[in-house]
């Protein structure tokens, strides 16, 4: 039901494809036998970012079904068929999809395919301020290997340990770089675009050699970047403070992380292992006495 409900959000353009992200970059906090086996008693149960990793992991797997042959028809039957089914429900699954049936991992094939899918960003999508410099930083490091074939990772302003290296491998250390400025100026935030030319310029010119001025034009643009990002930082804060001064009413957020803090306060795990206990001494001897 909660895949199903992600699936149309996801549809109507209605969900977060950063969620998504994050719960493929760090491998997901839901296997599909842990999908599986959440009762609706555990459900009602989990904090809410465990509920909405279950819902991501779930509306994923949903649309992974969806997109098989014959998806539709399959997943009609499935729903028609899983109130009543007392087996294992992957076996409901393969019964109802047959390309499922290819191998043992066809189903945590698809679905991470789908979580892959859902977690790229389109290329309409605009990095913001912090992030685009941040990618930037990574993309203007130099990559080559030294003369005992070790690779060495340098950053653009330290470009003079390129003159030591042979051309080709220079020009190749270089072209890298720009590489990955294009791909950067795709999704960059709009006022970083021309900073990227005058880079592009700047490694054009450090491959064919003409270095004069070349470190002070990279301080000049590492200057105007340490500026927007500046900026950036105080925007965003006063929209913080903008916000948080004129809200009237709580938004209920943090109401899930406050009862497990409660919880934890109420039911401490106290440890009766020997470094504990003499942590606990210790604490007592240095911990300020009230008056």
């Amino acid at each position: 039901m909660e895949g199903l409900l992600e699936a149309i959000s996801w549809r109507k353009k209605e969900s977060d494809r950063k969620l998504y992200n994050a719960l493929f970059s760090h491998g997901g906090l839901y296997k599909l036998d842990a999908l599986f086996g959440v009762t609706e008693a555990d459900f009602i149960k989990i904090d809410a970012a465990s509920e909405a990793a279950f819902r991501v992991s779930s509306g994923a797997l949903v649309m992974a079904l969806l997109e098989q042959p014959n998806g539709g028809e399959g997943m009609r039957k499935f729903l028609a068929q899983v109130p009543a089914f007392d087996g294992e429900v992957p076996a409901l699954l393969r019964q109802c999809f047959p390309s499922l049936n290819l191998s043992q991992t066809s189903l945590e094939k698809w679905w991470s395919l789908q979580m892959a899918d859902k977690a790229s960003a389109p290329l309409s999508e605009v990095m913001s301020v912090l992030n685009t410099d941040s990618r930037l930083t990574a993309a203007l490091q130099l990559r080559f290997r030294d003369g005992e074939e070790q690779l060495k990772e340098i950053p653009v302003s330290e470009w003079e340990a390129l003159e030591e290296i042979e051309p080709a491998l220079k020009a190749h250390s270089v072209g890298m770089a720009q590489q990955e400025l294009i791909v950067l100026s795709y999704r960059c935030f709009p006022s970083y675009r021309p900073l990227l030319r005058e880079y592009q310029k700047l490694l054009k010119d450090m491959a064919l050699g003409e270095t004069d001025g070349l470190s002070q034009s990279l301080q000049e643009l590492a200057s105007q970047r340490q500026t927007m990002v500046s900026k950036a930082q105080r925007a965003r804060d006063f929209l913080d403070w903008f916000e948080i001064t004129r809200a009237r009413e709580t938004s209920g957020v943090f109401e899930d992380y406050l009862k497990l803090k409660a919880q934890l306060e109420a039911r401490p795990n106290l440890r009766r292992d020997a470094v504990s206990e003499y942590l606990d001494r210790m604490d007592s001897l240095f911990s300020p006495k009230d008056p």
